[in-house]
């Protein structure tokens, strides 16, 4: 059995001690993602087991990640927590064999499938604000003058101010790339849960989107698909707008991962129109330093250049001239004031 720093023996151990499961065991190493983490699928003869150990140099964000997989696999959309250990950073969940990704209809169907759980789900713990997280990945990041920081900052205070008025909140994600998704049995599971937390459920429509839609007529199947009827020009517009501060989330992530590259090498990015979206493919290749940086040029100028068209202008007329606006399936009460949008009951976390 191939040996990765101990951590196989310790997830064997972990399972004899904690499930009472005994062996013989096989062991893979898994790709933990940009958080560093280590991940270890251990399989026995019945069941194969996905071994968590967070990278303690993010432990605060473990519990926030830890409590809304609890959620999440309690709810069914999410692989199931046989065990976790709050103080070492440990969880120990069901693993799902990821299966190749179906056409696209279907595919966008599944997807809308698992955001209808999320979202009429139970509620999440309050997590970090996006808007003042974006506010210190803009202060760490200007100063490479990779980007106009000036304009980005604008575009994502203007949506901001004009989407959370009038917005909704439920249970979100937030984090749905590729990599944060497993297709197995017909259906998405969710992982990662560090972003998860209670918000606009345009944000995980827009997160489905740019990773996943290359047309406006895929985002309009998106949004039919999501609400089971054609979506309107104003659910149309909140999603256009929703997807800019994403893309900025994104950009500046990628950009972080990639600067490296754009310091020692002088490296200038390759920009292609939505060269991201394979990002966190498992089967996919490894993403490389100089790929994190072709990424974040793209989402960067795309947010850009849509704020200089036309329809960036009549999008926020259309969002900021409504005044109750009810976005979400019929089976929401939106009665309930817990559903509105808080305005003020943020974590506050420093930018990773």
């Amino acid at each position: 059995m191939t040996s990765y720093g101990n951590y196989d023996s310790q997830a064997t151990k972990l399972l004899q001690e904690q499930l009472g499961t005994n062996g013989p065991f096989t062991t893979q190493l898994l790709a933990g993602g940009l958080s560093g983490a280590r991940v270890v699928r251990v399989n026995t003869s019945e069941k194969a087991y996905v071994v968590r150990f967070w990278n303690q140099q993010w432990i605060d964000y473990f519990p926030q990640d830890l409590d809304c997989q609890l959620i999440a696999s309690k709810a069914g959309y999410g692989p199931k927590v046989f065990f976790y250990d709050r103080n070492q950073a440990i969880t120990v969940m069901e693993y799902h064999f990821p299966e190749t990704l179906p056409e696209k209809k279907i595919k966008l169907q599944a997807l809308a499938d698992l955001l209808n759980k999320i979202h009429s789900g139970p509620a999440l713990p309050n997590g970090i604000d996006r808007s003042i997280y974006l506010d210190l990945l803009i202060e760490e990041t200007q100063e490479r003058g990779f980007y106009d920081s000036d304009a980005i900052r604008k575009i994502k205070d203007t949506v901001f101010s004009i989407t959370r008025p009038n917005a909704f909140c439920t249970p979100c994600h937030r984090d749905l790339h590729h990599g944060n998704l497993i297709y197995s049995e017909s259906s998405f599971y969710s992982i990662d849960y560090t972003w998860g937390a209670m918000d606009d459920p345009f944000t995980d429509l827009a997160n489905v989107s740019i990773f996943n839609c290359d047309t406006e007529q895929d985002d309009e199947l998106l949004l039919q698909l999501y609400f089971g009827r054609a979506p309107s020009s104003l659910e149309m517009a909140r999603l256009s707008l929703m997807k800019l501060p994403i893309k900025i989330f994104y950009g500046l992530e990628f950009l972080g991962v990639g600067a490296a590259s754009l310091i020692k090498e002088q490296i200038k990015p390759q920009i292609t129109s939505k060269n991201y979206m394979n990002f966190g493919r498992h089967e996919g290749p490894i993403t490389t330093p100089v790929d994190f940086l072709n990424y974040a040029g793209a989402l960067l100028q795309e947010v850009i250049d849509y704020s200089l068209s036309p329809q960036y202008a009549k999008d926020l007329e259309e969002v900021s001239s409504s005044k109750s606006i009810k976005v979400l399936p019929s089976r929401f009460d939106f009665n309930n004031s817990a559903l509105k949008f808080p305005n003020q009951n943020y974590t506050q976390h420093s930018s990773k």
